[in-house]
C-alpha cells in the first residue's frame, strides 16, 4: 500500500527555454479554489541569495518549470512574463523568506494537495522528534515516481525565530534535489498534543510542518563550489549538516497576502 503522503512531492525540473538548469522539489496547495505550486525562491529565481552567486553553471537563470506528476505526465509552466516574476513572495518578509507560491493551472491533472490530505492539527512539534523530509536526491526517483523519505530530528526550538524570521533548523543529512520539499511530522499511534496532553490514537497521525529549502550554508553547497572555494565558516556549516526548514503557516501567507515577487 502506497502512503498518501508519498503522492504529495512532486520532482521539478527549472529550465531556461529548452534547457534544463537544476532540479528540485515542489508540492500543490490548494486555497481559494485556486491551485498553487510550492517551492523554493532560490529555484525559482536561480540564485543563492538576492546578492548571492548563482546556483548553476553559466548563471542560468530560469523562465520556465518542469512538473512531473504522480502516475506519470508532466506540465510546464512560466515563471515570468514581460521580464515580471509570476510567483509570490512573503507578505512581511518578500525573498527572506525562502519560499514561493505560483499559481497554476492543473488541466484535468488529478494531483492530491497537501492541504487535501487528513491531517492531525493538534500534533505538538518539539525539539528532538523526527520529522520526514519529502522529496527527490539529486533527482532520483528509484521507486516510479514517489519520493524519498529522509529522517531528520527537529534541532532547534521551533517556537524560536531564527533570525527574526518564521524558520527551525533540523539535523539532517538532505542533499540537493530535495529543496522545496513538504516537511511532516508522524506519529504510529500515540502522541503529544498542543495542549500538553497524549493523544491515544490506533492510526497514523500526521502532520504537515513546513518547507525545507536546503542546509544552512546551501549559498555554497547548492552551487556545487568546491571545498576549497568555499569560506572556512562554509565549510563549518556544511559538517553541521544543518538543515532549514520555512514553518508551514508561511504557505498560507504566501497566497493570503498576493505579494507579487521581484526577478533579482
Amino acid at each position: 500500500m502506497i502512503d498518501e503522503w508519498s503522492t504529495v512531492a512532486l520532482p521539478i525540473t527549472l529550465l531556461f527555454d529548452e534547457q534544463a538548469l537544476g532540479c528540485g522539489t515542489a508540492f500543490i496547495v490548494e486555497r481559494n479554489a485556486r491551485s498553487y505550486l510550492v517551492t523554493n525562491w532560490h529555484l525559482v529565481t536561480g540564485l543563492c541569495r538576492v546578492d548571492g552567486p548563482s546556483l548553476w553553471q553559466h548563471a542560468g537563470r530560469p523562465n520556465y518549470i518542469r512538473v512531473e506528476f504522480v502516475g506519470g505526465g508532466y506540465a510546464e509552466w512560466p515563471l515570468q512574463r514581460d521580464g515580471a516574476a509570476l510567483w509570490l513572495e512573503h507578505p512581511t518578509h518578500g525573498s527572506s523568506v525562502d519560499v514561493v507560491a505560483l499559481h497554476v493551472v492543473l488541466d484535468g491533472i488529478r494531483q492530491q494537495a497537501v492541504n487535501g490530505l487528513s491531517q492531525s492539527l493538534d500534533m505538538s512539534l518539539q525539539a528532538g522528534m523526527d520529522v520526514f523530509v519529502l522529496g527527490f536526491p539529486f533527482a532520483m526517483q528509484p521507486t516510479g515516481g514517489f519520493p524519498i523519505w529522509k529522517r531528520a530530528s527537529v534541532a532547534t526550538e521551533p517556537d524560536i525565530a531564527i533570525d527574526d524570521l518564521p524558520k527551525f533548523f533540523v539535523d539532517t543529512a538532505t542533499r540537493p534535489g530535495m529543496s522545496g520539499s513538504p516537511v511532516i511530522l508522524r506519529s504510529w499511534g500515540d502522541y503529544m498534543t498542543v495542549h500538553g496532553e497524549v493523544s491515544a490514537s490506533p492510526f497514523i497521525c500526521t502532520k504537515f510542518v513546513g518547507v525545507y529549502s536546503g542546509r544552512v550554508s546551501d549559498a555554497r553547497e547548492l552551487n556545487g563550489t568546491p571545498d576549497h572555494v568555499r569560506t572556512e565558516q562554509e565549510a563549518d556549516l556544511l559538517r553541521a549538516q544543518l538543515g532549514v526548514v520555512w514553518k508551514a503557516h508561511v504557505v498560507d501567507e504566501i497566497i493570503d497576502g498576493q505579494r507579487s515577487g521581484t526577478v533579482p
